[in-house]
């Protein structure tokens, strides 16, 4: 089982009676039952508004990024920012770390009752999260997949798979897609605890490492094998991602688009950005001032998009050209995330490292 401390959900917290319960634990009394056993929580303040707090030296630059420190050396995979104040990051050996307001707190995972939760694995890595309206999913090890509900709880849904969970989307409000080993794509309504395996067309050697979506009818996974396999209408189709001065297919890690109807973009290996322009089949190579690989790119208009990756890497475009944002840390950088305004981005990756940008 996972075993880690917990700290507060990084969504409002429940209602509050005049003595300091929640209207949760009231309930429970009235009804005989006990009252939730919450383990012991461990976390620690940030020190100024909001939680971008700079390691003295780590050197800011003149981009704004600034590190924080987040007392822990496992490996943060995926963060997933819900707004201005809140975000979720997992990562190595079942870390989860929520950020509410000023403070940082790692997460246990338990169940309605406060138990510690029975997940089949010890520790297991996770790789992918993402915020829904009904609260948190994580994928990882053994086809695992957890579902945290705005009261922190947690259940384990059933994958009906023990392959590796590397990646998860929301398409549209109540539906929710997963990618991982074995070319293998599942999905389910967010009301419901058990997926189903999606028929993508992806060959068993495949692994799908990234994904986004913008509703029910267009999304999009990446593969280690270069290729985008994109759902258009109700059918799904492959392609190899190659350009007239790139014709060998290079794994790819990440995947964004502004909506559905703007470019497609995609990372991967050796500094590799490619863009599709909207209503174009064809790929075209951009020139990026980086060769360490990227792992993950996250916009939020056509001129306001960010690139991660290897080393500290981090690529920002303008709508002109990608320019490399001055270096805060050598860590390799996994995922990044931010607010559907751009004013908070935050990047995270190997020995705990999380950055953060401030506009």
């Amino acid at each position: 089982m996972l075993r880690v401390q917990e700290g507060p959900s990084p969504r409002t917290a429940p209602p509050r009676t005049a003595h300091g319960e929640t209207e949760r634990a009231r309930r429970r009394l009235a009804l005989g039952k006990a009252p939730i056993r919450r383990p012991r929580v461990r976390q620690f303040t940030l020190s100024i508004l909001a939680w971008a707090v700079a390691v003295p030296g780590a050197g800011c630059g003149r981009s704004g990024w600034q590190r924080i420190d987040t007392q822990d050396g496992r490996d943060l995979r995926d963060v997933h920012v819900i707004d201005a104040k809140r975000a979720v990051a997992v990562g190595a050996r079942g870390h989860i770390l929520s950020v509410d307001g000023e403070k940082l707190a790692e997460v246990a995972v338990v169940d309605s009752d406060g138990e510690p939760l029975p997940v089949g694995l010890a520790d297991p890595n996770l790789y992918a999260v993402i915020s829904t309206e009904l609260g948190d999913l994580m994928g990882g090890d053994g086809g695992i997949i957890l579902a945290r509900d705005i009261e922190g709880a947690f259940t384990q849904d059933d994958s009906r798979s023990n392959l590796r969970i590397f990646t998860l989307t929301l398409a549209g409000s109540l539906t929710a897609y997963a990618g991982g080993e074995g070319g293998r794509v599942l999905k389910k309504s967010l009301n419901e605890t058990r997926w189903t395996r999606v028929d993508v067309h992806a060959p068993g050697s495949a692994r799908i490492t990234g994904s986004w979506a913008a509703s029910e009818t267009r999304i999009a996974f990446v593969t280690n094998q270069g290729t985008v396999i994109e759902k258009t209408s109700n059918n799904w189709v492959t392609q190899l991602v190659t350009t007239e001065t790139s014709t060998t297919p290079l794994p790819l890690f990440g995947v964004w688009s502004a909506s559905a109807d703007d470019d497609l973009w995609v990372v991967g290996l050796g500094g590799s950005i490619y863009r599709r322009p909207s209503k174009s089949t064809e790929w075209r190579h951009e020139t990026t001032p980086t060769h360490q690989d990227l792992y993950d790119i996250f916009g939020t208009t056509s001129d306001r998009i960010f690139a991660v990756g290897a080393r500290g890497t981090i690529l920002r475009y303008d709508g002109q050209a990608w320019a490399a944002e001055a270096p805060v840390l050598a860590e390799d950088l996994f995922a990044v995330h931010g607010t559907p305004d751009g004013n908070r981005v935050v990047a995270v990756g190997s020995n705990g490292a999380l950055v953060v940008l401030e506009d």
